[in-house]
């Protein structure tokens, strides 16, 4: 019996540390994470309880703290800076990823992502706000245009691209002027990314837009499927993910194939970091692939 009861506790044991060690069952091992951005080698992630982590690699990360009361929702790095962004209107700097300081920022509303472009930092959040810095220091608040919740920005081609509620998309050549373009769409938009010649946003249900020059708008959305909240492009295909694990790949924004990231959890933010792409999401999870298709990982 004590041979018995022994060998079941090393497997037991066993088992434990690899459901940890692989993510399995949805590890309750962190604060949730909703931004992730790679700079100067550097992978940062940011996410609920002011937090936020980095890594080398997109595995064995480092938790360097709680940086503000609240939620931060997404951050970007330009200028030689990392700048993450939350509740309350928190605009928070980092040269280095693990010492951060806090700008004074013009709003209080929540802002829910942040992306710099042409030597601008733009940021949005709830009820349409925009705010603009040239420096990451002193921040201005412009005009967007409309009252929905801006969820997802992004710049690619001289363009920034905002997108959120409602199917609402906002671009801009500047950071300052804005343009509402028709959407054949009114879903939750979440997040847009810009590869092979087209912009793909993508959100709740499925929804999906494409555009080759982010005037003109085509639904592409996925049917019957969860909600997609993140996008990014690398490699020569998009990769989206979003609740229950799944990933789609899509060679040029029209067609989507289906896959898992092995566990039933929330990933709320991607990036291509070195050779690999890596999401974080509910729980601290993470995972990382060469390509899209095959996922490893574990929980923060």
């Amino acid at each position: 019996m004590k041979n018995w009861m022994g060998t079941w506790i090393v497997a037991a044991a066993c088992l434990v540390a690899c459901l940890a060690a692989c993510g399995g069952g949805g590890d309750d091992a962190g604060p949730d994470q909703f931004g992730l951005v790679e700079g100067s080698d550097l992978l940062v992630s940011v996410g609920a309880e002011g937090s936020e982590r980095t890594s080398q690699t997109g595995g064995g990360w480092d938790g360097e703290g709680s940086f503000i009361d609240g939620t931060l929702r997404g951050v970007t790095f330009g200028r030689d800076r990392y700048v993450a962004v939350g509740s309350g209107g928190a605009i928070i700097r980092s040269t280095s990823g693990s010492s951060w300081d806090r700008a004074a920022s013009p709003t209080g509303v929540e802002l829910r992502d942040v992306t710099f472009g042409d030597g601008r930092f733009v940021a949005v959040g709830d009820g349409g706000v925009i705010v603009f810095s040239e420096d990451a220091d002193f921040w201005v608040t412009v005009d967007s245009g409309t009252g929905d919740d801006l969820i997802g920005a992004s710049f690619d081609e001289g363009l920034f691209v905002v997108v959120g509620n409602a199917g609402v998309v906002l671009t801009s050549s500047d950071g300052r002027a804005w343009t509402i373009r028709d959407v054949p769409i009114d879903a939750n938009l979440h997040d847009v990314a810009y590869g092979g010649g087209v912009y793909l946003a993508v959100g709740a249900g499925g929804a999906a837009v494409l555009s080759e020059d982010g005037t003109t708008w085509d639904d592409v959305s996925i049917r019957n499927v969860p909600s997609l909240q993140t996008v990014t492009y690398a490699l020569g295909i998009f990769v989206l993910l979003g609740d229950a694990g799944q990933v789609y790949t899509s060679p040029n924004g029209t067609q989507f194939f289906s896959g898992s990231t092995g566990v039933s959890e929330t990933f709320q933010a991607v990036a291509f970091h070195q050779d690999r792409f890596v999401t974080v999401g509910a729980n601290g999870n993470f995972r990382q692939s060469f390509d899209a298709v095959s996922w490893f990982g574990g929980a923060f």
